[in-house]
């Protein structure tokens, strides 16, 4: 029943909009014109058309006059004037469905922006900070293709169906004389083509978004790869390394002499204020725990100097 409840309705469509913004508002609002219009169009063809073009019919055929110049003309008049009530409102539909991508583009660059701003006075690129501006961006991105698409798939029928009356009335009107209207109708069918180009434009911009938003994430990793001390290095560094291994009961040794983990910190201090230029390699036996070791690697950048860690098992 909770569905059925219209306040929990219109809470969560305020909610909604809420996170699409103002640009979303006006996605709705130019969803309900459009779709008010469609509704009136069916109205009319459902109830009204067929009354007018019956009594375009029987004026036409009360005439005696069906050959003459001024005959033709009042025919064209009367076709005209059907076309008209058929046609109506029907361009304006379409310009809202070619309007709708674009207020979701309108509304993705405005995410955009807001993430960038986020970005900019927190300095970093928290996900939980720039939510509010992506669901923005694809929010208004997917109501605006929505609103698009469905309202396409309707106008494109009633502007066929507006055509397609229109030739029945002509050839209901003078026999013969429409075939080729009939014929240029459908040519004009043909030629409707729909313009996907606000959509791609969507879709090339929500590239960029999300390749502009990666390059903010930086994972921090501790590297697990030793450093090799070459020929070179270790002409240019000849101190010796300070070898710190972890057994698997989690005992702490440096170079081999048991030490507090406590104390690694004042050790591994201690033993470069002889060799100045001394590294470290650190030794964790494969069940040494995870927490122990980085209690270790901290201490050792806290004593400075270069390090590394090589997973061996102790000796």
């Amino acid at each position: 029943m909770k569905a059925l409840n219209p306040f929990r309705a219109v809470q969560d469509l305020q909610a909604f909009l809420e996170m699409g913004g103002p640009v979303l508002t006006i996605i709705l609002f130019t969803t309900f014109l459009m779709w008010a219009l469609i509704v009136e169009r069916m109205a009319y063809f459902f109830f009204s058309q067929k009354n007018e073009a019956r009594k375009t019919r029987q004026l036409w055929q009360s005439r005696e006059d069906h050959i003459s110049w001024y005959a033709q003309k009042i025919r064209t008049q009367l076709i005209s004037q059907n076309r008209q009530s058929a046609e109506q409102n029907i361009a304006l539909i379409l310009i809202l469905v070619a309007i709708s991508p674009l207020l979701g583009l309108l509304g993705t660059v405005t995410g955009m922006i807001s993430v960038f701003d986020v970005m900019a006075s927190t300095g970093s690129s928290d996900i939980r900070a720039m939510s509010a501006g992506v669901s923005r961006a694809t929010i208004t991105t997917m109501a605006g293709m929505v609103a698009a698409i469905s309202g396409l798939i309707i106008a494109r029928r009633l502007e066929r169906h507006s055509r397609l009356v229109i030739t029945r009335l002509a050839n209901a009107l003078e026999p013969g004389w429409s075939d080729l209207q009939g014929k240029r109708g459908r040519q004009n069918q043909g030629d409707a083509q729909v313009d996907m180009t606000p959509m791609l434009d969507i879709v090339f911009i929500m590239l960029i978004f999300f390749i502009a938003t990666a390059v903010f994430v930086q994972e921090k990793t501790i590297s697990l790869i030793p450093q090799p001390r070459d020929k070179e290095t270790a002409e240019q560094n000849p101190d010796p390394l300070i070898l710190v291994q972890v057994t698997d009961r989690n005992l702490v040794y440096i170079n081999r002499q048991l030490t507090d983990i406590e104390r690694v910190g004042a050790k591994i201090s201690s033993l470069r204020a002889e060799h100045t230029r001394s590294g470290v390699l650190i030794n964790p036996d494969d069940d040494a725990s995870h927490g122990v070791v980085v209690r270790i690697v901290e201490q050792v950048e806290g004593a400075g100097g270069a390090w590394s860690i090589q997973r061996e098992g102790t000796n």
